[in-house]
């Protein structure tokens, strides 16, 4: 059986290793060939450019496809019709979502590989000849610590960048369905979420839609917009999300004019 890429990246670094700790920095040449073996293996290690736009592609996609199936959680009181009919406007938003996660995970990718030849240049270049202290355990253990994190740094980049994505996706069917209003939700009481304070503030409270068509025919006092605080999945891995409403009768009273109070409860004839 083929060792797999991170078994021969293992192996590799071992050898390295132990060469080093054999003859010690003795040369620039034996350190650019071990950091040349070391690059190579490292990328192998790691899934290459084209794997990580299909995974990102297949992942994202699934959140778009879930986001308008789970519909009725952000859009209280909205016909799924209504929902379903801006599809065709989603598509650019999914597509500016794949390609900032994969750029971000490129981008962590390289970090992880330099960050591993950086480690290893840095013990190899400490390391006196015939030398009996070095834990070689331990140095690759440190050594490919970047590159065992790469995994879940990529999910990390994913489910972000799917709760962005998440976000977008209701902000474009609550423009196209006119919403009134939005009411923020925060994840502060789930044990372990690092919250921000400033978001657990926030949680069930309104904020009104500028411009919407409540605010300009009199029925309905603006309070606080939401276009004046930062939008839910902006900030990096915020967890948090908006339920959007559309009609008079789901605001709370100290948010309805007299006029729109009228509008629910028109006097009898």
């Amino acid at each position: 059986m083929p060792k797999s890429p991170s078994r021969r990246f293992s192996e590799t670094l071992t050898i390295a290793l132990e060469e080093f700790a054999k003859y010690g920095y003795d040369s620039r040449s034996r350190l650019d060939y071990w950091m040349s073996r070391l690059r190579e293996a490292a990328m192998a290690s790691l899934k290459s450019p084209e794997q990580i736009d299909e995974d990102v592609r297949v992942a994202l996609k699934q959140v778009s496809r879930r986001v308008i199936r789970k519909s009725p959680r952000y859009h209280r009181g909205l016909g799924r019709y209504a929902i379903q009919r801006v599809g065709n406007r989603l598509a650019p938003e999914l597509e500016r979502r794949i390609m900032a996660s994969v750029d971000l995970i490129r981008l962590h990718r390289q970090e992880a590989i330099e960050k591993t030849l950086q480690r290893f240049s840095g013990l190899a270049t400490s390391i006196p000849p015939g030398t009996r202290t070095l834990d070689k355990r331990e140095a690759r253990t440190q050594i490919s610590k970047s590159l065992r994190q790469m995994n879940f740094e990529a999910r990390r980049v994913v489910i972000d960048q799917g709760h962005k994505l998440i976000n977008a996706v209701n902000s474009v069917i609550a423009e196209d369905n006119g919403a009134i209003a939005a009411v923020w939700h925060s994840h502060w009481r789930q044990p372990g979420y690092d919250y921000r304070p400033d978001h657990k503030e926030r949680d069930e409270q309104l904020y009104a839609v500028r411009g919407n068509w409540a605010i300009t025919d009199g029925l309905m006092k603006p309070g606080h917009y939401l276009d004046e605080i930062t939008q839910p999945g902006q900030e990096v891995f915020c967890r948090c999300y908006v339920s959007y409403l559309y009609h008079l009768r789901d605001l709370p009273d100290d948010r309805l004019t007299k006029k729109g109070r009228q509008s629910l409860n028109p006097p009898e004839a």
